[in-house]
């Protein structure tokens, strides 16, 4: 428990931008799916979760809670740990994770870049593998966009024309670039 007071303190606007802005645009797109939305940092371990009580409860039978890390090294091909090893957005469906008790599960992942282009963490979209639906990678992504523009919106300046208005260098989280 101390650990993870210490990540989440050291994450405090992160986690603070994704429970203002990210939750209920989460709550709106899936109310009522059986699923979690997991924060993560850039090592896999779980910020924050949100979503279906009953979900939550199937889904800590394996971990898959606060203060879990789900980096590749610990937990196998997973879509938390895939996200941060590629650096890019990733679906792992059911029987695609590498341990078989995961394969219940089916989970849609995109990494958080920070104002200044640098990894963050992985934000995740778990669900049962029978109710994973072809949106979840798309509404990963519109949530990881969202969380991201809070962060951005954050930075000195950014409300008198920011660093992309002012011409000088780094990656904008509206520029996110388009999946392969």
């Amino acid at each position: 428990q101390g650990e993870l007071s210490a990540r989440q303190e050291q994450h405090r606007t992160l986690i603070t931008c994704f429970q203002r802005f990210v939750l209920p645009l989460f709550a709106q797109l899936l109310a009522g799916r059986p699923c979690r939305l997991l924060l993560c940092d850039g090592e896999g371990a779980i910020l924050a979760a949100s979503g279906d009580d009953g979900f939550a409860r199937h889904a800590e039978r394996i971990f898959l809670r606060s203060g879990a890390r789900w980096g590749e090294a610990s937990k196998g091909t997973n879509a938390i740990g895939t996200a941060l090893a590629e650096q890019s957005e990733v679906q792992v469906l059911g029987a695609q994770h590498f341990f078989a008790q995961h394969s219940f599960l089916s989970c849609s992942a995109c990494p958080l870049l920070g104002p200044d282009g640098q990894l963050l963490g992985v934000l995740d979209i778990s669900t049962d593998a029978a109710h994973h639906d072809g949106d979840m990678l798309g509404t990963v992504r519109l949530l990881a966009m969202t969380l991201e523009n809070a962060l951005l919106a954050r930075q000195p300046g950014a409300g008198r024309g920011g660093r992309a208005a002012r011409g000088q260098p780094g990656r904008t989280a509206l520029a996110r670039p388009a999946p392969v």
